[in-house]
């Protein structure tokens, strides 16, 4: 461990836009940056739905890639639902 002052700008972006910039070491930097990302960018629901549909982008090029679209989705399907994954 080298003891030098460690300074980090941490990124929130939506789309094309910034929307936040945070500046300071790198874990006050990170943590404020990731909770405006929460924020921006994770919709809450009430309930789970019983039928999702996903579209994997076109850069997940396998169906292994493309399951994130399974466990990112997975906490919003009701039990005995489905997750239609459609890969372009």
């Amino acid at each position: 461990h080298i003891p030098v002052e460690r300074s980090c700008f941490a990124m929130v972006v939506k789309g094309q836009d910034l929307a936040g910039l945070y500046y300071g070491t790198p874990e006050d930097a990170w943590s404020s940056a990731a909770a405006l990302s929460d924020k921006v960018h994770i919709t809450y629901k009430d309930h789970p739905f019983h039928t999702v549909l996903s579209c994997a982008p076109a850069m997940y090029d396998d169906l292994w890639t493309g399951g994130k679209c399974m466990y990112k989705l997975e906490p919003v399907v009701a039990d005995g639902g489905k997750l239609i994954i459609y890969g372009p």
